[in-house]
């Protein structure tokens, strides 16, 4: 059994983007749970490691609530996918999930990730991708931003979790 040791966690009192930086070496993996809103009408949500902008590929899938079917899209820029916006059904937010392999690693560094939103019992998505940062460094920070212009929404959070894989361990809160 893998155990989960919280390393930060962040909450916007005013509007911006959520920076997790200083992030240790000591674990295996690191894994991201954030909640999301950004506060203009555009949904769109930008993920970065290490301010890193360049030097990424992405492959995604996914699908709404208004009919049958998937979407698909390939990008080589840190727009992950889209989030609650400030049309969007009062007080709600959407959820990220992110995990990171081997984010230590002196080799490329691959995020795993799921975003998950509904408004008002109308829309509902999810979205489900890939990514590759090429960086041989260790991820030692983690920003998520309004990547089309504005800011996240006061409120919107993020929790960082080391990852140890192979204890025997649980969650750990330190």
């Amino acid at each position: 059994m893998s155990a989960f040791t919280v390393i930060a966690h962040t909450e916007l009192s005013a509007q911006g983007s959520i920076v997790l930086s200083s992030i240790p070496n000591t674990y295996d993996d690191l894994m991201l749970i954030a909640s999301l809103r950004n506060n203009v009408e555009n949904p769109f949500i930008g993920f970065r490691l290490n301010d890193i902008s360049s030097g990424i590929s992405q492959l995604a899938i996914s699908g709404d609530g208004s009919g049958a079917g998937l979407g698909g899209m390939t990008r080589t820029d840190d727009y992950i996918g889209s989030i609650m916006h400030a049309n969007a059904t009062a007080n709600t937010f959407g959820t990220l999930t992110a995990y990171i392999p081997d984010y230590k690693s002196s080799t490329s560094k691959n995020v795993l990730y799921q975003l998950f939103g509904a408004t008002a019992n109308t829309t509902c998505f999810q979205q489900m991708g890939g990514t590759r940062f090429s960086t041989s460094a260790a991820i030692s920070s983690i920003t998520m931003y309004n990547w089309g212009g504005g800011a996240l929404a006061p409120y919107a959070s993020a929790t960082l979790y080391g990852v140890t894989r192979g204890s025997s361990g649980g969650v750990v809160v330190s």
